[in-house]
């Protein structure tokens, strides 16, 4: 998945926030992900005041 860019949706953005299951070990794994520069990941600047 190396050089890979996403635009990162609200609902995987609260899925790991919340912990909401059964979404939660997918969206983690995105995160886990962009945290270690694997992929880059972006949210959408309208999605910020919808969380």
């Amino acid at each position: 998945m190396k050089n890979m860019v996403l635009l990162i949706d609200t609902n995987v953005i609260m899925d790991y926030l919340l912990i909401r299951q059964p979404f939660f070990k997918e969206a983690a794994r995105i995160m886990f992900c962009c945290q270690r520069k694997n992929i880059q990941g972006y949210v959408a600047f309208h999605s910020l005041p919808n969380m």
